[in-house]
């Protein structure tokens, strides 16, 4: 995956190599799923500490903002690690795309019935 379509922000966290060697991994995952013709996807992720006077619960925080064409896609988690909240937000943004990828088949199947019941006379 090329380095130059992610964008990082880490705020109140270290970004070291070892986080950004997990976080493309997880990005290569997500980046299966997103259409084939969007090879100009591009990912904003925001890495950080969703508060500073906390030293327990749920105190990290990971966002991505995926965008590729005129569509955005956007998930947001909160957890106790900085790596539970990469795998949350990996699992919420994979979902997101699970369902505009469902939608669209369903609007092509709806079109499908249409065209089928005109063509039977009905």
């Amino acid at each position: 995956m090329e380095t130059s379509r992610i964008k990082v922000k880490a705020s109140g966290v270290e970004y070291t190599d070892k986080l950004q060697v997990y976080l493309e991994a997880k990005l290569v995952q997500i980046d299966k799923l997103v259409p084939n013709g969007a090879s100009e996807a591009i990912y904003e992720v925001e890495l950080g500490k969703a508060t500073n006077h906390h030293k327990s619960g749920l105190i990290y925080r990971a966002e991505i903002n995926l965008s590729y064409g005129s569509v955005l896609h956007r998930a947001e988690a909160t957890e106790t690690t900085i790596i539970r909240a990469i795998d949350a937000v990996k699992e919420e943004i994979k979902t997101e795309l699970r369902k505009g990828r469902s939608k669209k088949k369903e609007i092509a199947r709806k079109g499908a019935r249409v065209i089928k019941k005109i063509i039977r006379g009905g």
